[in-house]
């Protein structure tokens, strides 16, 4: 029956305009952590992230290796979503580390880091974990993913 279909239409058709009309007023009235910008968009507060942060990852090169190394990220300052810290790794037997900025999106989060010669993107995931995903074009270029667990929710007192 052609009315049913044209009925059955426009019911879908309205159901999803509420769905996009509505969605984002249920979800700001949610428990939790959402606030409203200028734009009236809503973000998520962000978390915490100043600590130490480690993992191991494992890395393709260009001669065909795969070579592991455990990963120590510390956001030594946070400022509402803005990131400050370092990435220290073992290279060839010797510690490296590089300084790193970056800052947590407005969904709480999704996370991006750069530096000088990589770039770094990833989430966060339950447990106390991040994800990231790193960049590095250049002379060696690679990339990488490695799962971080929060090892300390201070700083360390001596930095590279």
């Amino acid at each position: 029956d052609m009315t049913f279909l044209r009925r059955s239409k426009a019911f879908i058709v309205a159901a999803l305009v509420a769905l996009v009309v509505a969605g984002p007023v249920v979800a700001g009235c949610s428990s939790g952590s959402t606030t409203a910008t200028a734009s009236g968009a809503t973000e998520a507060t962000a978390p915490n992230l100043v600590g130490s942060w480690e993992g191991d990852y494992s890395y393709p090169t260009a001669t065909g290796e795969l070579v592991s190394s455990p990963l120590l990220l510390v956001i030594e300052k946070q400022e509402d979503r803005a990131l400050w810290g370092y990435e220290q790794f073992t290279n060839d037997g010797e510690t490296e580390a590089f300084s790193l900025t970056g800052s947590i999106g407005a969904d709480g989060s999704s996370l991006g880091f750069a530096s000088s010669g990589f770039s770094v993107v990833g989430e966060m995931v339950d447990g106390g974990q991040m994800r990231l995903r790193f960049f590095v074009p250049g002379d060696t270029p690679t990339s990488f993913e490695v799962t971080l667990t929060q090892s300390s929710t201070t700083v360390p007192t001596t930095t590279p």
